[in-house]
């Protein structure tokens, strides 16, 4: 297994410490089962652990089946068959399960597991879900992007089974980084993209990353159900959402690139989510849908993952949204009564003659980076190319506040194009 070495250390310290359940969660195709698999082959040499691959469960009676074949158990039928799986649990010694993919019955799930632990005090579960179970004691361990240099040698190696890659120059190596990074370092992302170096070269593939869920689909004879491509994976998550939650991530889909927190929720607000905008984001966040960026100055920063947000963008359109949440943004830029006032930046404006709202010129910043990406649908902008723009001319027509925020703006902006 490449990488995942802090994650297996981690969850080893947790059961140690005395975890007895262990969500293991984070997005489709973040490679959560082959940890699981791996971290089994570990225990299994000590004589603990038993895998139980629970993808195909739809029920709470399903899931119990799953177990019970999984350690081997003899089972009646009728109604006391859940009772029975209870006792024969009970009464094992110390018991290692690890339940691989529930999300798809978060509920059943959450109820079973917490009758089994209550019931079999010697036993501990470790589980894996594209959102943690949210049961009182449970740790959670989010398995999200690979780093750089494992995702680099994940791709070097999936490249390997078909060709060599020659990465001698700097210039070859910078082109698989920014390919892996495209594809958000996630390990069936990265799989599938080395898969068409078939027929590709690394830089072709990085020019075509504009749609990865149409390159990334795995060989006829490969495909799986649900990882077959990065687009089943995407709609198996989507899937599971509730109706709120789908126009939701629909919604958020104009962010081209990492948007604030509030920026969201007024968005959501003006399109119909009024009052509901931040538990629903919360909501999409522990399905592993959003991911939080490091702040960059303006407040809590979120993203989605470039191929939910391709697919999300495909059910905007679909339900006729996208014109409605391009004005929308467009009106956050404008506005953007929602940032509150940094005193020495308003005082600053305030001195030049500018009526900006009192608005920092950092967030002002921020917010058209964000907007811009969204409405315009570039992610290639500098300053220049915004304040040139006819729409996004409308946001600040000062000469001074274009010059206070035309000086920050290029070397921002680099943290910007990272989201």
């Amino acid at each position: 297994m490449i990488g995942r070495a802090r994650e297996v250390a981690a969850l080893t310290d947790l059961l140690a410490g005395g975890a007895r359940l262990v969500t293991l969660w984070g997005p489709g195709g973040a490679g959560k089962t082959h940890l699981l698999r791996h971290f089994a082959a570990t225990r299994a040499a000590a004589g603990e652990g038993c895998f139980c691959d629970a993808s195909e469960a739809r029920t709470e009676a399903d899931l119990g089946r799953c177990v019970a074949a999984a350690l081997r158990l003899e089972r009646g039928g009728g109604a006391a068959d859940g009772d029975a799986l209870c006792d024969a649990l009970a009464a094992r010694p110390r018991t290692l399960l690890l339940l691989d993919n529930v999300e798809q019955i978060a509920g059943p799930a959450r109820a079973a597991v917490a009758l089994w632990l209550a019931r079999a005090p010697r036993l501990r579960m470790v589980t894996t879900s594209r959102e943690p179970l949210g049961l009182q004691g449970e740790a959670r361990l989010e398995i999200g992007p690979l780093p750089e240099a494992d995702a680099v040698q994940l791709f070097v190696e999936s490249a390997r089974a078909i060709r060599p890659l020659d990465l001698e120059s700097e210039a070859a190596r910078r082109v698989v980084r920014r390919v892996v990074a495209r594809l958000d370092r996630l390990p069936l992302a990265i799989a599938l993209c080395a898969g068409r170096l078939e027929v590709l070269e690394p830089a072709e593939l990085l020019d075509r990353l504009g749609r990865p869920l149409d390159l990334l689909r795995a060989p006829a004879h490969a495909a799986g159900p649900r990882h077959g491509t990065l687009s089943a994976t995407v709609r198996w998550s989507w899937d599971l959402l509730g109706p709120v939650e789908q126009q939701a991530l629909a919604v958020c889909a104009v962010f081209r690139g990492g948007f604030a927190t509030r920026a969201a929720e007024d968005l959501l607000a003006a399109c119909g989510l009024d009052g509901a905008g931040l538990a629903v984001l919360e909501s999409l966040r522990l399905r592993s849908l959003i991911q939080p960026l490091a702040p960059a100055g303006a407040g809590a920063r979120l993203r989605l993952y470039e191929a939910v947000r391709e697919f999300a963008a495909a059910r905007l359109d679909e339900r006729g949204l996208r014109k409605a949440a391009g004005v929308e943004v467009r009106a956050i830029i404008a506005e953007a009564s929602w940032i509150s006032a940094n005193a020495s930046a308003a005082t600053f404006l305030a001195a030049q003659g500018i009526a900006v709202r009192a608005i920092p010129h950092c967030h002002v910043k921020a917010i058209i980076a964000d907007g811009a990406r969204a409405y315009l649908g570039s992610e290639n902008l500098s300053w220049t190319s915004l304040s040139k723009n006819r729409e996004v001319g409308l946001i600040v027509t000062e000469p001074a506040a274009i010059a206070v925020m035309a000086a920050t703006f290029e070397a921002d902006w680099a943290v910007g194009a990272a989201f």
